[in-house]
């Protein structure tokens, strides 16, 4: 089945082939197009050689088209929010880590949470996601 991400902002679609094209910003304001794998619990980054980022950095991810933060402090000040859609029009969230180096990522549905990644743990508490995320 094919997956399409969404900007929550704009709806606009971010993912090309195998990955997902996001704005991404360091903590010296060197910013770039960043690309993240669409497979939930891979977190391998391909980026400019000049974007670096350092282990355990905040990072600061923004939608390439319509430029909106994709944070969502509400929930947790270290995650990020996506839409994921498929074919037949279902829908869930995404949350994954800003943290350069951290592994986690969360599919958020009506019905259930699904974690993945080596630090998927300490983020996510449910009393904290907001009826909107969902």
């Amino acid at each position: 089945m094919k997956f399409d991400f969404l900007c929550p902002h704009c709806n606009g679609f971010l993912n090309v082939g195998d990955h997902v094209i996001l704005a991404a910003s360091n903590k010296e304001n060197v910013a770039g197009l960043v690309l993240l794998d669409v497979r939930l619990g891979k977190y391998k980054i391909s980026r400019h050689p000049n974007l670096y980022f350092s282990k355990g950095e905040q990072l600061n991810f923004t939608c390439p088209l319509c430029k909106s933060a994709l944070a969502v402090p509400e929930v947790h000040k270290n995650l990020n929010a996506l839409y994921m859609r498929d074919d037949e029009d279902w829908q869930c969230t995404i949350l994954f880590s800003g943290v350069y180096g951290e592994k986690s990522t969360y599919r958020i549905t009506e019905a259930s949470v699904e974690s993945f990644g080596d630090d998927k743990y300490g983020h996510l508490n449910l009393a904290n996601i907001p009826e909107m995320i969902i």
